[in-house]
């Protein structure tokens, strides 16, 4: 018989052996590993039921303090925890436009009564009311309703005082020759300096209301 095929023969029992000692260091790593990944997935599965838990234990929970809410002041029944980051966004645009409208109208009609140059203040102020109504129907799905209905009766109001200013303005020369009242001067002074007055000070109050 062949020397090789002999020497074959007597490493078959060991090389067997060692195969077989292989599959079975495989097969126990194979076993280590998926109980391993097994327990991670109870434990993950057991986080997940956890902040699954939690979060009906604090929905439960906010929805028993609006309910006291509610019972508390039943005019608002909007929780102020619950406004969004966009309107509060809309808010911080909003506001410093609605009072840069109330500045500009006060500038030009207050150059109108000293008789100053009135040709920048009158453009700054249309200018300044039409920023205003721009954003205000740009960002209007985004803000409380009553908020919405207070900055367009600003805007109507403003509007109005700078309108009647427009129209003494262009009478001026009419009524010093004729002698009569200066009615657009009341009706701007009543739209300016009372309605949007106290449609600013509603509007200071509402946003207050909602952000803070």
């Amino acid at each position: 018989m062949n020397p090789d095929a002999l020497a074959f023969i007597s490493r078959a029992p060991a090389l067997v052996l060692t195969g077989v000692l292989v599959c079975i260091i495989a097969l126990a790593a194979f076993i280590v590993l998926f109980r391993q990944v097994r327990r991670q997935q109870e434990e993950v599965d057991h986080l997940e039921r956890r902040i699954s838990t939690l979060w009906h234990e604090t929905d439960a929970q906010q929805a028993g303090e609006d309910g006291d809410r509610t019972d508390a002041a039943p005019v608002d029944v909007r929780p102020r925890a619950g406004i969004s980051a966009s309107e509060r966004a809309a808010y911080d645009t909003l506001w410093p436009l609605a009072w840069e409208l109330h500045d500009r109208i006060g500038t030009f009609l207050r150059a109108i009564d000293h008789h100053e140059p009135i040709s920048d203040p009158r453009l700054a102020a249309r200018h300044a009311a039409l920023d205003l109504r721009r954003e205000t129907n740009r960002l209007r799905p985004f803000i409380d309703a009553d908020i919405d209905h207070l900055l367009h009766q600003l805007l109507d109001a403003e509007v109005k005082a700078h309108l009647a200013a427009c129209q003494f303005l262009d009478n001026r020369d009419a009524r010093a020759r004729e002698g009569s009242e200066n009615s657009s001067r009341w009706q701007w002074q009543e739209h300016h300096e009372q309605e949007a007055v106290e449609l600013m000070n509603q509007l200071v109050a509402g946003i207050r209301k909602r952000v803070l």
